[in-house]
């Protein structure tokens, strides 16, 4: 965790998971707020870290004036970021929210916000892992107590799914897809390796030139040849983690199970992939998507 404070008496705080996606911005006194970013023309983020960063502190600076007490205090800002992400990475996303007027910016780990999220059991003297499959980055984490043993990230995440099944479209046959229908044609085709059948799914595309509506079918085995390449490396994420364990957390992993957050956790079959290839029971929190943004919103009421 990587901290930067600037003094100060009584503030708002505003926790914000910057996701590749979406950023959620919370705070106590406006509740949640999502910000959809995949479509913009120059996204802010890209597989987790800033990409544009003035583009993060122009989206991030009206939440944060918004969050000033009586219009004279900036608010503090707690944040969370990828385990992998560089120290420079780390500077810079602390310096996009400064630009925002942030009075100070605190890190945090993903995953371990995540588990906040949920309400994992600190207490529990089981080792547990978390995993959490975002838009652009899988996320692992062993936490036993309330101390993460070890991590592990890739990026890759769901926009990886949606990029390949467009570029494979693009390629092939000339056709646009739009990220809105990449998603419903994964929702559709799903990502079980044992539920294949020969379903068809329909797909609409643009052509390039005028974009306009070109129905096509495609069978479903298709679309799993498009997205399993990237849904290996998500779940060999898991798997290569799982190998650094030492034995006796491992078997502990084992009985507690592996807890699957982001995104990710909504793909039809993931969980069942995940469980087969590791032969762990895994598990899936009622709001998966909130999990961060909640955990990081917890730790501002704590801290």
């Amino acid at each position: 965790m990587k901290k930067h404070r600037v003094p100060f008496a009584c503030r708002n705080e505003v926790a914000i998971d910057v996701g590749t996606a979406f950023i959620r911005l919370a705070t106590a006194k406006f509740g949640v707020v999502v910000i959809p970013t995949m479509s913009m023309s120059e996204p802010p983020l890209q597989h987790g870290v800033v990409a544009n960063s003035q583009k993060l502190t122009e989206i991030v600076r009206p939440f944060l004036n918004r969050a000033k007490k009586l219009g004279l205090l900036s608010p503090r800002v707690i944040v969370g970021s990828p385990t992998d992400a560089s120290e420079e990475e780390r500077e810079t996303l602390m310096a996009a929210l400064f630009a925002a007027d942030a009075a100070s910016v605190e890190i945090i780990s993903e995953p371990f916000a995540a588990a906040i999220g949920i309400g994992m059991d600190f207490c529990n003297p089981y080792t547990q892992l978390i995993v959490d499959v975002g838009d652009g980055v899988t996320d692992c984490a062993v936490i036993r107590g309330n101390e993460i043993l070890d991590t592990h990230a890739s990026r890759v995440g769901c926009g990886t799914l949606r990029e390949s099944i467009k570029d494979c479209f693009l390629r092939c046959w000339g056709l646009s897809l739009l990220s809105s229908e990449t998603e419903r044609i994964i929702a559709s085709a799903g990502v079980a390796q044992n539920k294949l059948t020969d379903n068809k799914i329909q797909v609409g595309t643009g052509n390039n030139k005028d974009a306009s509506p070109i129905p096509i079918i495609i069978r479903q085995a298709s679309i799993h040849a498009m997205i399993e390449p990237a849904i290996l490396k998500i779940i060999d994420t898991v798997t290569n983690l799982l190998r650094k364990v030492p034995p006796a957390f491992g078997c502990e992993i084992i009985e507690s199970g592996i807890i699957l957050t982001g995104g990710g956790a909504l793909l039809p079959g993931l969980r069942e992939r995940l469980a087969e290839r590791t032969s762990i029971r895994v598990t899936i929190p009622e709001k998966p998507l909130d999990a961060v943004i909640g955990g990081l919103g917890d730790m501002l009421v704590h801290t």
